[in-house]
């Protein structure tokens, strides 16, 4: 699977292949974009060319037993992420603080 960018006449602009199952992205105002990998259980933060930044949470990590992440938002004005995963029987909402 692959993240890319195109501009209106369908020219490709920016690519990221490195991406196991995108479920959801998001954006922020610094042209950033947090992406919901389901496939590995991470939460990648690339930069406005679409390279990977960092990853914001890793699977087993201690802040989060993240599995299977499917819908994300990131509130910028309060650096806190909202990501709803799966707990098995029942979804999840798990919420980060980025500071």
């Amino acid at each position: 699977m692959q993240v890319s960018e195109v501009n209106v006449n369908g020219e490709l602009l920016s690519l990221f292949t490195e991406v196991d199952w995108p479920r959801h992205l998001s954006t922020d105002v610094s042209g950033h974009v947090l992406v919901a990998e389901h496939g590995s259980d991470r939460i990648l933060l690339l930069n406005d060319s679409l390279q990977l930044e960092r990853v914001l949470v890793e699977p087993g990590s201690q802040q989060a037993k993240l599995r299977c992440p499917r819908r994300l938002s990131y509130n910028e004005s309060t650096s806190r992420l909202c990501v709803l995963h799966s707990g098995g029987r029942s979804d999840i909402i798990s919420l980060f603080s980025l500071r």
